[in-house]
């Protein structure tokens, strides 16, 4: 039978073709577009080279318009993926409230590793953003150029000086202000390598790399608010996060998403 499709087998493939998608470099057809037709990218020709994993049909040149599973099913009119129903399953990794998440234990447990990702509540009057803004008031010179990105980074003005220190660490740093764009937090990881909270803000390379905004990573459309743990990649909307098994940033499966409040 041409349109038999094995859906065992199928979800391999489906998660196969998620993590290919990772680097993608379109914006349309999304990700998701692209893994609903069950395209998997190989960069074999073109950056965005696709062949399916039912058929091995190729095609490269995507453009915006595309319909990813119209031009599957006019390339392959035999293949069994492209006949079928085009299943897509519930996603394998649970959505859970953040309590469940982040039980007592596992941030207990987590305050005695080094490279741990959560943080603990911290009682400085300068962990507030809002505080760490109004200590840059009686900076010399008014407030400086990057300003935000020193309240980011955990900063906050000693004194009417230009020394900065971190709330978190309490590392003092000098002219660190004077950093190009972008290279605030690069120099506090720098220097203070094992500040937590440094650590978990992502240097200006990792941003780019990321390609960090606003929209779900997957389908390009809705708003991210689901999160992945325990990587704590915050990529998915509600929907795709319903489909999805793997983050497409790191192309781990993780243990649970959960919705983040921003």
């Amino acid at each position: 039978i041409l349109n038999a499709v094995d859906f065992d087998d199928d979800k391999e493939k489906l998660i196969k073709s998620e993590k290919s998608f990772k680097n993608w470099p379109n914006i349309s057809p999304s990700p998701m577009e692209m893994i609903k037709a069950r395209w998997c990218r190989t960069g074999r020709i073109t950056p965005d080279c696709t062949s399916c994993l039912y058929c091995g049909i190729e095609y490269h040149d995507w453009n915006a318009n595309d319909n990813p599973l119209d031009i599957h099913q006019r390339l392959s009119l035999f293949c069994p993926f492209a006949r079928s129903s085009h299943r897509m399953y519930s996603s394998s990794v649970p959505t859970k409230p953040i309590p469940e998440v982040f039980t007592k234990e596992k941030i207990a447990n987590a305050a005695t590793e080094p490279n741990s990702k959560l943080i603990a509540t911290s009682a400085s009057y300068y962990s507030i953003p809002e505080h760490r803004q109004t200590s840059l008031n009686t900076f010399p010179g008014g407030l400086p150029r990057n300003a935000e990105e020193i309240i980011r980074s955990g900063l906050y003005c000693v004194g009417q000086s230009t020394k900065l220190r971190c709330y978190n660490c309490r590392r003092s740093f000098n002219n660190i202000h004077d950093c190009p764009s972008g290279e605030i937090n690069v120099m506090h990881r720098y220097q203070s390598p094992n500040c937590s909270y440094a650590r978990l803000l992502p240097t200006q390379s990792e941003t780019t790399s990321a390609n960090i905004g606003d929209l779900c990573r997957w389908c390009l459309t809705n708003s991210k608010e689901i999160a992945a743990y325990p990587c704590m990649h915050l990529t998915s909307c509600t929907s795709c996060s319903k489909i999805v098994n793997t983050c497409i940033l790191c192309d781990k499966k993780p243990q649970s998403f959960f919705r983040l409040y921003v």
